[in-house]
């Protein structure tokens, strides 16, 4: 515990402490104390590479390298909260564009970094929600892959996602909670399946494929299995929430084709801070309510 403490703070004064260090414990505790703080040594020499950036990310006012070129192509943002305290954070795979990204002046060493750095803003949020609430609290992912087909394929993209996903498992420990996959075309499952294999065990166990495809059936799942409210659900999960300009990243909800290039390229984007704005819902004012 004292070899811990020391190593965390000399790399982030900011991290370190008994709350933090737990979060390896629970990761690793079925391995052993050594594997715990192995894991802890690779996050503090991956958190020292990039310490110029991260309190920044962190706090909203800087973007992940590269997030205005990959951004438009991968809507992706934290939407509200479940009914028990957690962040819901949407990700839109199947009309996600991994071939225009690339044409975009990104290489896929830059789609894995952006990916892993963007957890680093999460991450922030969900441990002072946690030292706020006194119990952990963390992501519930909603991948929807509506849209998705043998076309939506990228070996490149593939592999970024790959390395994001087992770094992301290692640099923040208890950060996801449960992520379910839906509206998951056939066509592409065997892909899907072969992909998620090469993640590490640990985040396996928190991945799961949802069968039911009718509005009525991802909705009974994500109100009894995730505890999310059916009015903070998009509509393109069958939901009721429909945000001014689309609930994701000002991707209309009822898109259901790949984004392409000229979309990408004019389409008014959400900032960055603007997107981890999205976690409570904005109080509505007496008058509007009247208006309304």
């Amino acid at each position: 515990e004292i070899e811990a403490h020391k190593l965390v703070e000399k790399a982030d004064p900011n991290f370190g402490d008994d709350i933090y260090l737990l979060r390896y414990v629970l990761s690793h505790h079925k391995k052993g104390v050594e594997k715990a703080i192995n894991a802890l040594k690779e996050t503090i020499k991956w958190r020292a590479k990039h310490q110029a950036i991260l309190p920044a990310i962190r706090n909203g006012t800087q973007a992940p390298p590269k997030d205005e070129v990959l951004r438009p192509f991968f809507p992706m943002s934290p939407h509200y909260r479940t009914t028990d305290g957690h962040i819901i954070y949407v990700v839109r795979n199947g009309i996600a564009n991994g071939h225009a990204a690339f044409e975009g002046k990104a290489t896929p060493e830059d789609m894995a970094d952006w990916a892993t750095l963007s957890k680093e803003a999460m991450f922030g949020i969900t441990d002072s929600e946690t030292r706020k609430a006194g119990r952990l609290l963390k992501l519930v992912t909603l991948m929807d892959f509506k849209g998705a087909g043998l076309s939506s394929y990228n070996g490149k993209l593939n592999s970024s996602m790959s390395r994001a996903s087992k770094e992301s498992e290692l640099f923040y420990p208890q950060l996801l909670r449960k992520s379910i996959i839906f509206n998951m075309p056939s066509v592409i499952g065997t892909i899907v399946s072969v992909f998620l294999k090469l993640m590490p065990h640990s985040l396996q166990e928190k991945i799961s494929i949802c069968n039911e495809h009718s509005p009525e059936g991802i909705r009974r799942v994500c109100r009894e299995e995730l505890h999310i409210d059916i009015k903070d659900l998009p509509t393109f999960l069958g939901g009721e929430c429909e945000c001014e300009g689309g609930c994701i990243r000002n991707v209309p909800n009822a898109q259901c084709e790949r984004i392409t290039a000229e979309e990408g390229s004019t389409r008014k984007q959400t900032s960055w801070l603007q997107s981890l704005e999205r976690i409570n819902r904005p109080t509505v004012k007496v008058d509007d309510m009247q208006n309304k």
